[in-house]
C-alpha cells in the first residue's frame, strides 16, 4: 500500500518529479568525478581556467581584466575555444578548490540542469507526469554521460543551446505569458543561454537555433513567427552583448603582445577526407541519441494535441491533429542535422545539442500512449518500454552504474597523470620545461609534473613555445627541459635532432599514444 501511494504522489506532484530526476542525475553525472586524472582535451579547458586564478594580474585595471579576457595556457594566449569554460572551471575552483573534482563539476552542474530543463518544458507544454520522462530520458542518455563527467565544453554548451531552443520554441509556439514580468522574462533567457552557447563553444549551436526558427515556420506555414518582437529582441540582446565580448577578448589578446593560438571554424567542416562521416552524421546522430531519438517517432501522432497541458491547448487553435510544439521540436532536430550535414560536419558530437530535443519529445509520446486515443502509438510506446516505463530507466541506471567505474579505469590508463609525476620527481628547483607538441597534445602531463615538484617543494615553470617557420626549434636557456614528442605522427624530436642540437635526455615515457622525450639543453 505504501508503494502504490508513493507511485500516485510521484504521478501527482511535481516536486517529487524533480527530486527523482535529481536523484538519477546525482547517481549517473556525480560519483567518482575525481577519481582519474585529466585525459583527452581536459587540459586545453582546465589549466586556462586555473591560470586565471593562479596568474598574479598585472598592474592596473585593464591588466586585471586582461587576465580574464585573455586565457592563457602555461603563458601562451590560447583563444581556440571562446573562454567560457574556463570561467566557468576558474569560478568552481574559487569555490571547491583546483581539483579533477572542481573542473569535472562544471559539466557534471550543466548535465543535470540541462534534464531539470527538459522536465520543465515538457510537463508545461505536454502536461505532468509526462515531463518526468522527459527529464528521465535526457539524463540517462547514454551519449551524454561521457561529456557530463569530463571536463570538457560539450555539456555545457548543450545545456546552453537546448534552453536556448526550448525557450525560443516557447515564445514562437508556446502559451502567452500571463502577465509583462512574464513576457520579459523569456526573451531575457533566452538571451543569457544564446550568450552562455556563444562563450562556451562560438558559433557551434546556432544551426540548432537557426532550425528551430525555421522549424516555427513551417509548422506554423507562415512568416510571421520570424517577426515575433519578442524572439527579436532575445536575438539582438544576445548578438549584441557576444559582439562586445569578442571586441573586448580581441583587444585584450591584441595588448598581449605575442602571438594568439586560434582555430578557424572551417578546420571542422567539408574535408575530402570525411565525406562518409558528413553523409552519414544524421544516421549516426539518431543512433547515438537512442533511446530520446525514438520520442520522432511520435511527433506527428494523430492524437498528438488531445494530450497537451491545459496552457498549451490553448495555445494551438487547431481543434484536432498532432502537437504544434512536438512537430516543432521535432523539426528542429531534423532540420539541424540537415544544416551541419550541408556545412559538411562530419564528427557526431556536434550533434549532441540539437539531440536533447527528443529528449523533450518523450514526453509527447508518453501522454500520447496514456490518452488511449491511438491504438498503434499506444502498443509502439508499450513495445519501446518493454510493457512498463519504469523498466528502461532502471535498466540504464544499472548500466550507468556500471559504466562509471570502467569508464574512470580507462580515462585513468590514457591521463597524463603518471607520466607528468614522474617528470615532477626528475626536475630540479627553478627548473624550465619548454613544450610545443606535447601541450598541444596532453597539456596534463605539465600540469601534473607542475604540481608533483611543487609537492616536493620545489618550482618548476612550464611555457609554452610554438614553433613558427622564423623559429622552428624554439630552445629554452642552456640548463634547461624540453619536452617533446617523439612519437612519427609529431616528427618534433627528430626536427630537434636533425638541427644538431645537442640534448641531453633524461626521460622517456609514453601517454596514450603519444611517446614524450624530456632533455635537458647543453649548458656549454
Amino acid at each position: 500500500m505504501l508503494g502504490l501511494s508513493m507511485m500516485r504522489r510521484l504521478f501527482t506532484d511535481i516536486r517529487l518529479q524533480a527530486a527523482l530526476i535529481l536523484a538519477v542525475c546525482a547517481l549517473v553525472y556525480w560519483p567518482m568525478l575525481g577519481r582519474s586524472g585529466f585525459s583527452s582535451t581536459e587540459g586545453h579547458r582546465v589549466i586556462p581556467g586555473w591560470e586565471m586564478l593562479d596568474r598574479a594580474g598585472s598592474s592596473g585595471r585593464d591588466g586585471e581584466i586582461d587576465r580574464w579576457l585573455a586565457p592563457r595556457m602555461f603563458g601562451q594566449v590560447y583563444l581556440r575555444k571562446p573562454p567560457g569554460m574556463p570561467w566557468a572551471v576558474a569560478a568552481s575552483a574559487a569555490v571547491l578548490g583546483e581539483s579533477e573534482w572542481s573542473a569535472r563539476a562544471v559539466s557534471a552542474l550543466a548535465a543535470t540542469l540541462g534534464a531539470l530543463v527538459s522536465f520543465i518544458f515538457a510537463t508545461r507544454w505536454f502536461g505532468a507526469p509526462f515531463g518526468l520522462a522527459a527529464g528521465m530520458v535526457y539524463a540517462l542518455t547514454p551519449w551524454f554521460w561521457s561529456s557530463g563527467r569530463s571536463a570538457e565544453i560539450e555539456a555545457l554548451n548543450n545545456f546552453a543551446v537546448h534552453s536556448a531552443a526550448l525557450l525560443m520554441l516557447d515564445l514562437l509556439l508556446g502559451p502567452r505569458a500571463r502577465s509583462a514580468w512574464g513576457a520579459g522574462v523569456r526573451p531575457a533567457l533566452a538571451a543569457a543561454a544564446i550568450v552562455i552557447a556563444g562563450l562556451a563553444k562560438g558559433p557551434a549551436g546556432a544551426p540548432v537555433l537557426g532550425a528551430v526558427i525555421l522549424a516555427a515556420l513551417i509548422v506554423k506555414r507562415s512568416w510571421r513567427p520570424a517577426l515575433n518582437p519578442a524572439l527579436i529582441a532575445a536575438l539582438l540582446v544576445s548578438g549584441a552583448a557576444l559582439a562586445g565580448l569578442a571586441m573586448a577578448i580581441s583587444g585584450a589578446a591584441a595588448r598581449a603582445g605575442q602571438s594568439v593560438v586560434t582555430q578557424g571554424v572551417s578546420d571542422f567542416l567539408w574535408e575530402p577526407s570525411r565525406i562518409l562521416g558528413v553523409l552519414t552524421l544524421p544516421v549516426a546522430a539518431l543512433a547515438a541519441g537512442l533511446p530520446g531519438s525514438l520520442g520522432l517517432l511520435f511527433a506527428w501522432s494523430p492524437a498528438g494535441r488531445i494530450a497537451l497541458s491545459t496552457r498549451q491547448r490553448a495555445a494551438e487553435p487547431v481543434e484536432d491533429g498532432p502537437s504544434f510544439m512536438a512537430r516543432g521540436l521535432a523539426w528542429s532536430c531534423l532540420l539541424s542535422l540537415v544544416i551541419l550535414l550541408i556545412a559538411g560536419v562530419s564528427n557526431p558530437r556536434y550533434t549532441m545539442p540539437a539531440m536533447g530535443l527528443p529528449a523533450v519529445l518523450t514526453a509527447h509520446a508518453a501522454s500520447v500512449a496514456a490518452s488511449g486515443r491511438e491504438a498503434k502509438g499506444t502498443r509502439v510506446w508499450r513495445l519501446l518500454t518493454l510493457s512498463h516505463p519504469a523498466i528502461v530507466p532502471v535498466i540504464l541506471v544499472i548500466a550507468a552504474i556500471v559504466y562509471i567505474p570502467v569508464s574512470e579505469a580507462q580515462r585513468e590508463r590514457s591521463s597524463g597523470r603518471a607520466a607528468g609525476h614522474a617528470i615532477g620527481g626528475l626536475l630540479p628547483d627553478g627548473a624550465t620545461v619548454w613544450a610545443d607538441h606535447v601541450v598541444e597534445a596532453r597539456p596534463e602531463v605539465l600540469l601534473y609534473a607542475q604540481r608533483r615538484a611543487r609537492e616536493l617543494g620545489r618550482t618548476v615553470e612550464v611555457r609554452w613555445k610554438p614553433a613558427s617557420p622564423a623559429a622552428p626549434n624554439p630552445l629554452p636557456p642552456p640548463g634547461q627541459f624540453l619536452l617533446l614528442r617523439g612519437d612519427e605522427a609529431s616528427g618534433e624530436a627528430a626536427r630537434y635532432a636533425a638541427a644538431g642540437i645537442a640534448l641531453r635526455r633524461v626521460w622517456t615515457g609514453r601517454v596514450h599514444k603519444f611517446d614524450c622525450v624530456l632533455s635537458q639543453l647543453s649548458a656549454e
